[in-house]
């Protein structure tokens, strides 16, 4: 039997000479062969939730909201 390594993305048990992992279909090179089957993956900095896409989004639709809110606060108040 072949020898087996942990896969470096999920820590599932693999064949050391497989290029693909089977649980969590990652690709395996070279570089990630030093990693000790920690969940972080290699040469990618996490993002912080204010970085990405969804913060965009959930911003700009409160921002939306409050604009609405404003705007019939100031119609009742002008009586317009």
């Amino acid at each position: 039997m072949s020898e087996t390594k942990k896969c470096p993305y999920c820590g599932e048990t693999i064949t050391e000479d497989a290029e693909k992992c089977q649980h969590c279909g990652e690709m395996l090179t070279a570089s990630t062969a030093d990693n000790d089957g920690t969940k972080e993956k290699p040469g990618q900095p996490r993002k912080s939730f204010f970085e990405g896409r969804l913060w965009n989004v959930i911003m700009t639709i409160l921002i939306v909201i409050a604009m609405f809110v404003i705007a019939g606060f100031i119609v009742r108040f002008f009586n317009l």
